[in-house]
C-alpha cells in the first residue's frame, strides 16, 4: 500500500488513506503524472502506474518494469498497442 500511496502522490493524484481505505478524488481531467514511482517487486503496482501513465499529462516514470515480465510477459506490447512508449533511463539516486 505504501508504494501505491507514494506513486499516487508523485503522480499528482488527490488521494487520502485511512486504515484499509483508499479514497481517490477525481479532478475532472487527467492527473499530472511525471512522478517517479518505485513499485518495488510488486507487478500490480508497476502495471497500475503504467496504465496511469497512458492518461497522465506527463506519463509515468517507473523505477523498474522487470517485476511485470514474469506474471505478464506481453504487458508492454499490449500497452504499446494502446499508444504507450517505453524508454529506459538511468536509475535515479535514492
Amino acid at each position: 500500500l505504501g508504494a501505491l500511496l507514494d506513486g499516487l502522490g508523485a503522480s499528482g493524484v488527490d488521494h487520502a488513506h485511512d486504515g484499509d481505505d483508499l479514497v481517490v478524488r477525481g479532478a475532472g481531467g487527467p492527473p499530472a503524472g511525471g512522478g517517479r514511482v518505485a513499485a518495488g517487486r510488486d507487478p500490480r503496482v508497476a502495471m497500475a502506474f503504467c496504465v496511469l501513465g497512458l492518461g497522465a499529462r506527463e506519463g509515468a516514470i517507473l523505477e523498474d518494469m522487470r517485476p511485470i515480465a514474469a506474471p505478464f510477459p506481453t504487458f508492454a506490447s499490449l500497452l504499446r498497442g494502446l499508444g504507450a512508449t517505453f524508454e529506459e533511463t538511468a536509475r535515479w539516486a535514492s
